[in-house]
């Protein structure tokens, strides 16, 4: 359903609460204002905002943002808007639920690759690589710019440290200044300089977007064109724009069929394990050690691949080859 009232300075009326993954629910109305006398209460999730912004009427879809980009949506009311809701206690009170107990705390969950190396200089900020998987769960974590985040176990869906990061526009403006760094602060360099060069520009990955369809990251604008705009050929909003990204949205992928694996000789496998293992993408398996009577009943079935050496029951076993086989993990766009 969709409520029309006047929404001035709108965020002093309503209080939301939700993310991405959860919806964005109405949490609070205040008392006499316009939002209660049309009849809004808690629990309703909000899917879409129209509101006019000068000479243009805007429509923000909100029914898959972000709690920021939510609130940054709702901040741009000024006068009178269109709200479009669904009843959806349930959803609302599961949510409430997860906040009070300490599950979540907020209803965003989204993962994303960093496009850019970040040092975590301030107290509580993640050390972030270029390239690195990282969990959202809060979009309004603490202060204005700064995003509640975890690194992800490389093979495992799985929460490790956890800290702040600067949220996309934060990230975006900090981008572009490492590339303008590369750019404009160049000079001829030494052969012994090359090498740190290259690692430094493995700092930056330069990925742009256009901004279409539907994402996390912002909230959808368009022009809620009338008849009347498009009887007189005024021209929309453009609905992208080609921008750097700073963060890309990525998203769990479980391979429908078993990862290759490996298998060298024991000299080749002692030099490749070295190598192999240093590099992303590559899980190595470790050794089992297996009590004596394990040990023969593994033999008997052919399961003892290798042994790591002679009167010691550590080896490596096809089972932990499986194990290791079912715990990859893949994130794709």
């Amino acid at each position: 359903m969709t409520i029309s009232f006047q929404g001035e300075v709108l965020l002093s009326q309503l209080q939301v609460v939700g993310g991405n993954k959860s919806g964005v629910f109405v949490h609070k109305v205040t008392e006499g204002s316009p939002a209660q006398s049309v009849g809004i209460s808690p629990g309703a999730q909000i899917l879409q905002v129209r509101c006019e912004q000068g000479q243009r009427a805007l429509r923000m879809v909100l029914e898959d943002s972000t709690l920021e980009e939510a609130l940054w949506a709702l901040g741009q009311v000024q006068g009178f808007c269109h709200l479009s809701l669904r009843p959806n206690q349930d959803g609302y009170e599961k949510l409430l639920h997860q906040l009070q107990c300490g599950e979540a705390t907020s209803g965003d969950s989204f993962y994303v690759r960093v496009n850019m190396s970040l040092p975590g200089t301030c107290s509580g900020a993640l050390t972030v690589t270029c390239n690195d998987i990282l969990h959202v769960t809060n979009t309004r974590h603490g202060t204005d710019g700064s995003w509640k985040a975890s690194h992800v176990h490389p093979c495992q869906l799985q929460d490790l440290k956890s800290g702040t990061l600067p949220n996309y526009y934060r990230a975006q403006r900090l981008l572009i200044r490492a590339i303008e760094d590369m750019t404009f602060h160049h000079r001829p360099q030494r052969k012994s300089e090359r090498c740190q060069t290259q690692e430094k520009q493995k700092a930056v990955r330069i990925v742009s977007t256009g901004r279409l369809g539907p994402n996390p990251l912002w909230v959808s604008v368009e022009e809620d064109n009338t008849e009347e705009n498009k009887q007189s050929g005024d021209s929309a909003v453009p609905r992208s724009c080609v921008t750097l990204m700073p963060y890309t949205l990525v998203t769990p992928h479980h391979p429908p069929t078993s990862r290759p694996v490996l298998l060298f000789p024991t000299m080749l496998g002692r030099i490749m394990d070295n190598k192999l293992g240093k590099l992303q993408g590559f899980q190595l398996c470790e050794p089992e050690l297996l009590n004596p009577s394990e040990y023969a009943a593994r033999v008997q079935k052919a399961d003892v691949l290798e042994d790591c050496g002679k009167g010691s029951h550590r080896c490596y076993t096809l089972q932990s080859v499986e194990r290791v086989i079912k715990q990859v993990q893949n994130f794709s766009k």
